[in-house]
């Protein structure tokens, strides 16, 4: 599910920019590759994580994400409370991604993952080793909060 804050972003502004680059440069161009790839990654970078590998590239896509999201944007008011909005929900939703725990969904918290029945029956294997180590790139988001 999309956040709705990111929903709002992608529909208005984005749709927005991207129109204007079609427009402009054509569907071919740099700059549509460029706003396309910002899409996705901003996607991607709300969805649970999981491995090290992923956490590891989420801690360095976020700075770059964050300034092409603040950065050349319209002026507008609506848009710029938008934006706002986006950019200040994206910390929550960038570490709740970060502590997503393998085979639980993400409707479910740890503090309820861990009440969960661990009769292997009724849980995933993954789901079952709730509490873990921190890897390094967890350590980093747990640093910040």
């Amino acid at each position: 599910t999309v956040p709705p804050e990111v929903r709002d972003f992608l529909e208005h502004e984005f749709v927005q920019r991207l129109t204007t680059i079609c427009l402009e440069d054509g569907l071919e161009s740099p700059a549509w590759e460029r706003q396309l790839a910002i899409v996705d990654d901003l996607l991607w970078s709300v969805e649970p994580k999981t491995s090290a590998g992923a956490r590891k590239r989420l801690v360095e896509l976020v700075p770059s994400l964050l300034r092409s999201i603040d950065n050349d944007w319209s002026a507008e008011k609506d848009a710029q409370a938008r934006r706002e909005a986006l950019l200040s929900c994206l910390f929550d939703l960038h570490v709740r991604s970060m502590k997503a725990v393998p085979g639980v969904p993400d409707s479910v918290e740890v503090a309820e993952a861990e009440a969960l029945p661990t009769s292997a029956a009724m849980v995933p294997a993954t789901a079952a080793t709730v509490l873990r180590e921190l890897d390094v790139y967890e350590a980093q988001v747990y640093s910040l909060v």
